[in-house]
């Protein structure tokens, strides 16, 4: 019998098997041609702002980025919009959010289609949610895809992990309707779990990774990455899969691709041992740590804010302080560090601007890194590097246009002129403002 070619079933390959006959539909006779013409550009890539450039977009792809002084070798019907003034980024991810922990509580689906606009509006286009109700997020995810509701693409994992974690109530109500731990988006995994078997569910879920969380063995967690792996799915996991069964080390060896919280570094360190960061790192072998995560390429996704507020006993470290010098130490070492938040909205916005700042304000980044941190690197660490998280020749047309230089002032991210997603354009005031309709843009104007 002829071998079948396998279809990964993330929620990206997801969406594309549902959107693409509507984008063949709405594409094949003539896409929209759109040139953005006098821009200042931060591509996402690390390299400096460009000034008087021109992104030229084919449809829901970026087709041509160049000096504005080259030849305007463009379609006569184009739309061609002078930006002059205006900046442009990719779109920003947040690698770190949870859509769908309560999907049965009162008012959820409206608080959530809210948070989805909310989020786009801020300049947010993708997400990666880590650990929620499976069937909640692929029914999000169609709709932000097929723009039926304004909203980021949404990238899943399915959560594994050991019996005990299943005693958390957040995993009964991500689960309702089913045996607790026997979800293919919240499973339990023993010894004698067949996890080939386990991850055709995973995949036949939805889930672009798997998430591994709670009490698991060094050497169960290294079958679980090569399982996984073999089926096409990205493997992300706490950094100290607690309690302390497998270390940060441990885990990183296993070939988990990105760890999460900085801070949980302290639980590779005895009680005794968290009296500082230097301790702290110490504890945890940082330095070989650090090198080893650099060679593998691993990537740390800091979710700095979530460590703040944080209550520990008087004699230890404050969670927010170490984990700022564990994420230092990483980046000296060359670990690239993804942003997420791990958190909903602060202060009236959502809180991955928060993150933004602190990792810019306390951890040291330059505003070029973090915008590369926040695009490109997030890409990587969902696993989709490949189209999107920069602006270049090849990938979607997903970006912000700003008003002002974000690398003068982090704020500026937060309040797009306009938000474009796959190709389709919004206007970040209309969807920041949520007492209106939002509807994608026809056409766009010139400053």
């Amino acid at each position: 019998m002829p071998t079948l070619p396998r279809i990964r079933t993330t929620s990206y390959a997801l969406a594309v098997l549902i959107g693409g006959c509507v984008a063949t539909a709405a594409q094949a006779a003539t896409p929209t041609v759109r040139v953005l013409r006098h821009l200042t550009l931060i591509d996402g890539t690390g390299t400096p702002p460009r000034a008087d450039t021109t992104i030229i977009m084919t449809g829901a792809e970026i087709t041509a980025v160049q000096p504005d002084s080259t030849s305007t070798d463009w379609p006569t019907a184009a739309e061609v919009v002078d930006l002059t003034g205006c900046f442009a980024v990719p779109g920003l991810i947040e690698a770190h959010t949870h859509l769908a922990t309560a999907p049965s509580r009162d008012g959820y689906l409206a608080a959530t289609r809210e948070q989805l606009r909310r989020l786009l509006g801020h300049g947010i286009t993708t997400v990666r949610d880590m650990g929620g109700d499976g069937r909640v997020l692929t029914f999000l995810a169609r709709q932000t895809l097929l723009g039926e509701l304004p909203g980021p693409d949404i990238h899943y994992a399915a959560i594994l992990a050991s019996p005990r974690f299943f005693a958390d109530p957040r995993a009964a109500s991500a689960s309702r309707g089913r045996e607790v731990g026997s979800a293919p988006w919240a499973h339990i995994v023993r010894a004698d779990t067949d996890l080939d078997a386990l991850m055709l569910q995973v995949r036949g879920c939805g889930a672009t990774g798997v998430k591994l969380y709670a009490g698991l063995a060094p050497d169960l967690v290294a079958r679980i990455v090569t399982a996984a792996q073999q089926h096409g799915l990205a493997v992300w996991g706490h950094w100290v899969i607690a309690p302390r069964r497998t270390t940060a080390l441990a885990t990183v060896e296993a070939g988990v691709q990105v760890v999460s919280h900085a801070h949980m570094l302290m639980h590779d360190a005895s009680p005794r041992e968290r009296g500082s960061a230097a301790a702290v790192l110490a504890a945890a072998g940082g330095d070989e740590l650090f090198r080893t995560m650099a060679q593998r390429g691993t990537i740390l996704d800091a979710t700095l804010v979530a460590a703040s507020g944080l209550r520990p006993p008087p004699q230890w470290v404050d969670p927010a302080d170490c984990a700022i010098a564990i994420v230092k130490a990483a980046r000296a070492a060359g670990v690239r560090i993804a942003t997420g938040s791990d958190r909903g909205n602060l202060d009236g916005l959502p809180a991955i601007h928060r993150e933004y700042s602190l990792l810019v304000e306390r951890a040291g980044l330059s505003p070029v890194e973090l915008i590369e941190a926040a695009t490109r690197t997030s890409a990587a660490a969902i696993g989709i590097a490949d189209r999107t998280g920069s602006i270049e020749p090849g990938k979607a047309a997903t970006l912000l246009v700003l008003d002002a230089d974000p690398t003068a002032d982090l704020a500026t991210l937060t309040s797009p002129r306009y938000v474009i997603q796959r190709g389709v354009a919004y206007a970040g005031p209309a969807l920041r403002d949520l007492t209106q309709t939002v509807q994608p843009l026809a056409r766009l104007s010139s400053r």
